[in-house]
């Protein structure tokens, strides 16, 4: 098994959430202890790793990869791992677990909160930013990602990953605004808007082709 272990200072929040799943295929199972593979079609449930910590988020991004974040010893750890050749790919952030991290295994990168991207699994770490949730757009290689200013505006920004051009896509004013995911044919943005002198959210979508 390949390993292969950077260790970085990054910022993460403490926040629990739940695994993504995939209804249509295979799921997790989100439990403090195991990471459970269950596929509709044999019915059956696979254990594919033992967890020593809680486990705060996690992708299964295909038939081949999934990946999840724990927090340990101060750090935020983050594991990625092939389940066709089982290598496997750690790095630790500091301070707080990792959440709401991307993986792309076609291009052999994760995107994570801070926004740090991990390229070829760990061989190179860039830090591009300071904003969270970060969502590809595969066609035009940008990365979206939530952001605030000073001005109090929550914001979604565009990072082009070949120019490093970045462009402000929207901003709204007293509201956080949170990238989710990118519509299959690349033509909407679907993220949250949280008000903050309410607490109410929504969830709208972002026409990209505008």
């Amino acid at each position: 098994m390949r390993t292969l272990i950077f260790i970085l200072s990054a910022t993460a929040i403490l926040f629990l959430t739940t695994c993504e799943e995939d209804p249509t295929s295979s799921n997790f199972s989100n439990g403090l202890r195991i990471i459970k593979l269950y596929n509709l079609n044999s019915n059956s449930v696979s254990n594919i790793e033992e967890v020593k910590s809680v486990v705060y988020d996690c992708e299964y991004k295909d038939s081949s990869n999934f990946g999840y974040s724990t927090y340990y010893h101060a750090l935020g750890e983050l594991i990625v791992r092939d389940l066709r050749t089982y290598n496997s790919y750690n790095g630790y952030f500091g301070p707080g677990p990792i959440f709401c991290f991307r993986l792309y295994p076609e291009l052999e990168s994760i995107f994570t909160d801070g926004i740090y991207w991990i390229k070829n699994f760990g061989e190179t770490v860039s830090n591009l930013a300071s904003g969270v949730s970060p969502v590809l757009i595969a066609n035009s290689n940008e990365l979206t990602y939530g952001d605030f200013n000073n001005l109090s505006e929550g914001m979604i920004i565009s990072y082009n990953l070949e120019t490093e051009v970045i462009d402000t896509l929207i901003k709204v004013g007293g509201s956080y605004l949170t990238p989710i995911f990118i519509t299959e044919n690349e033509a909407h943005l679907i993220y949250t808007e949280q008000n903050l002198n309410t607490g109410g959210v929504s969830i709208k979508s972002l026409n990209l082709l505008d």
